[in-house]
């Protein structure tokens, strides 16, 4: 969706955000198109969803940002109305204040820890969010649409083989309900953080956040930033972990389904990636990616390994904690 500057102030206009300077439309996400707005009053992030977004979905967005106060996240503006979310040629729009921070070159180990203290920081504030809207979940599915998927993959862009080995595996990896869960992010890494002198300076993108079970937000980002070409690397994966565990320590539970919990988030993505590629949401090129670096990363995990990684990583982690209480 292309916009000239007279366009742009429309828009701007809703959110009384004063006359626009410049606009510049960034290369960021697949749901939407995205402007940087500079006004005589500020910097503004204009974004304009892609049809397929509905409004549901965008107040729960803006609904649950809202709950976040005081985290570096997008907080959506209100226009005159008290409404977060204006109509343009059919498109839903919303204007945010621009964050400060760039998108980093690579993930430091000061970032690395950063995020995952962000992530369970986020887990522990969004608990208490209550939002009863029915909300598109990726990451979520049922028989009846994971056959979906299958045969859409299959029809369009072929695959079909591997459509079903994907349906199979992520249907029989799926969580238990019983697991800590809330409002979550879904898409915490490298491409989706920014950095203000060395510092993780704000997390962008909620496109995906649906509803779902806290620990399957922390192993998307594990996966993001623990997997080589090697497949997954068990001590960054616990070292993000522990880090995690330093503001909201895992249940029972949660441990217990740490080897399913990370399998999924590699099988529920690359699922989910193959279906919007046949259905021409990401490009071709961003698909084959996934599956040449993620799919042969989750056939390469070994839950024999990763069991005796992980009951390593707890004897220790009992022994450290009982040395600080």
């Amino acid at each position: 969706m292309k916009l000239n500057k007279s366009q742009v102030q429309k828009l701007a206009d809703k959110y009384s955000l004063g006359m626009v300077v410049s606009f510049e439309r960034i290369k960021q996400g697949f749901m939407n198109y995205n402007h940087v707005v500079k006004t005589d009053k500020g910097s503004y992030m204009l974004r304009v969803s892609k049809k397929i977004k509905t409004k549901k979905d965008k107040i729960f967005e803006a609904e649950m940002l809202s709950h976040l106060k005081g985290f570096p996240v997008p907080h959506f503006m209100k226009d005159s109305k008290g409404n977060y979310i204006n109509t343009y040629k059919g498109h839903y729009y919303s204007v945010y204040p621009l964050l400060k921070g760039r998108t980093p070159i690579k993930i430091t180990s000061r970032l690395f820890k950063q995020m995952a203290y962000f992530l369970a920081k986020l887990h522990n504030r969004i608990s208490s969010f209550e939002n009863n809207t029915n909300r598109f979940a990726w990451y979520t599915y049922s028989e009846k649409r994971a056959e979906e998927f299958e045969k859409t993959i299959a029809k369009n862009i072929g695959y079909a083989s591997e459509a079903t080995w994907l349906k199979e595996q992520t249907l029989l990896n799926k969580l238990p309900s019983n697991l800590p869960s809330g409002a979550i992010h879904c898409d915490v890494k490298r491409d989706n953080i920014l950095v203000h002198k060395g510092n993780l300076s704000g997390v962008v993108d909620f496109d995906n956040c649906q509803k779902g079970p806290f620990i399957l937000d922390m192993c998307i980002s594990i996966i993001w930033t623990c997997t080589s070409s090697k497949g997954l690397n068990l001590r960054k994966t616990f070292k993000f972990i522990k880090h995690y565990e330093k503001f909201r320590p895992l249940t029972i539970e949660e441990r217990k389904n740490l080897y399913k919990a990370v399998k999924f988030a590699y099988l529920s993505h690359e699922f989910t990636d193959y279906y919007v590629c046949a259905t021409g949401l990401i490009t071709k090129e961003y698909f084959l990616w996934g599956r040449s670096f993620f799919v042969p990363a989750v056939k390469k995990m070994n839950k024999k390994k990763f069991g005796k990684y992980q009951k390593k990583y707890y004897f220790w982690f009992r022994i450290l904690s009982s040395l600080f209480r």
